[in-house]
C-alpha cells in the first residue's frame, strides 16, 4: 500500500511553522496525493486558530485551489481536545471535513499516578461514546505528562516515557474493551508517525477486532511531512490494507461535523 496521504497537519495559525505557501511547497517535495490540514480549534489552548473562521476559510480555500492545480487533494480538517464532557470545541468553527480529537490535557488533582491515567482513559471513553468526531489522535503519543513532572528532556527521551506509561496504563485489556465502541462509532485510532504510536501490539489487538486506522505525521515543519519511519514498519509488520484505513472525504455542501 502507497502512503501518499498524511492526515495530520499543522501550519501557522495554530503551532506549526508553515505558511499555506509554505505548506503547498512541502507537499509537492512529500510527494503527497491527499491531505487534511488540522490546525488546533480548542477551548483554552494557547495555541489554538485565533483569526476569524471567515479569514481562515479565504486563505484555506486559496491555498486548496492551488494545492488542487498541483494535483494533490486537500481535506479541511481539525484538531480539538478531548476533556470530562467530550469535545472542547470553540462555538464557532469552519465547516470541517473530519475532526481529529485528542487528549491534550488532564484537569484536577490526582491522588496518584494511577488515578492520573484513569481519568485519561475516561475522558477517551466518554468520548467514544459520545462521538462528534472521526479520528481519535495520538493516543499513546504526546501524552499530557506535565503534572507528572515527567516531561524528560529531549524529544527522544519523552517518546520513551510515553513508551512506559502507556505500556503500563494503557492495557491491551483496555483496548480490547474500547474496540467495540470504537467500531460502533466509527472512529478511527490514529497511526502517529512522530511518536511512533500506537505500539505494534495494539494496533494488532485493534485491526483483529475491526478497528480501522488514521495516518498522519502530525507535522508542524516541512521535513516532518517526509517522514515515513514508522507507518513503513506498521504495514511490513502486521500488513494492514486499503480496508484498514479511513480516508476523509470532502462534506459536499459545507456540511459540518456533526457535533
Amino acid at each position: 500500500m502507497s502512503v501518499d496521504f498524511d492526515f495530520h497537519i499543522h501550519t501557522v495559525f495554530s503551532d506549526g511553522s508553515m505558511s499555506f505557501e509554505e505548506l503547498l511547497t512541502a507537499l509537492r517535495n512529500a510527494g503527497l496525493s491527499k491531505c487534511g490540514i488540522t490546525d488546533h480549534f480548542e477551548t483554552g489552548l494557547p495555541h489554538s486558530v485565533a483569526v476569524t473562521e471567515a479569514r481562515y476559510m479565504d486563505l484555506f480555500n486559496q491555498f486548496k485551489e492551488k494545492a488542487r492545480k498541483s494535483g494533490i487533494e486537500v481535506l479541511l480538517g481539525g484538531e480539538t481536545g478531548l476533556g470530562p464532557d467530550g469535545l472542547m470545541l470553540p462555538a464557532r468553527v469552519p465547516p470541517f471535513d473530519y475532526l481529529i480529537a485528542s487528549v491534550h490535557r488532564v484537569n484536577g488533582r490526582h491522588n496518584s499516578e494511577s488515578d492520573y491515567w484513569r481519568e485519561y482513559r475516561t475522558y477517551i471513553e466518554r468520548g467514544i461514546e459520545k462521538g462528534g468526531f472521526q479520528v481519535l489522535g495520538h493516543v499513546e503519543g504526546y501524552l499530557p505528562l506535565t503534572p507528572l513532572g515527567a516531561n524528560g528532556e529531549t524529544f527522544d527521551e519523552r517518546r520513551e516515557i510515553e513508551r512506559y506509561y502507556a505500556t503500563k496504563y494503557l492495557t491491551l485489556d483496555w483496548y480490547a474493551s474500547i474496540a467495540p465502541v470504537l467500531v460502533k462509532s466509527g472512529v478511527a485510532v490514529e497511526i502517529h508517525e512522530m511518536s511512533a504510536s500506537p505500539r505494534l501490539e495494539v494496533i494488532d489487538l485493534l485491526q483483529r477486532r475491526g478497528v480501522r486506522f488514521s495516518y498522519g505525521t502530525d507535522s508542524h515543519c516541512p521535513e516532518q511531512l517526509l517522514k515515513r519511519e514508522f507507518i513503513t514498519r506498521v504495514l511490513y509488520c502486521i500488513g494492514l490494507n486499503e480496508a484498514d484505513i479511513f480516508k476523509p472525504e470532502e462534506r459536499k455542501g459545507g456540511a459540518r461535523c456533526t457535533l
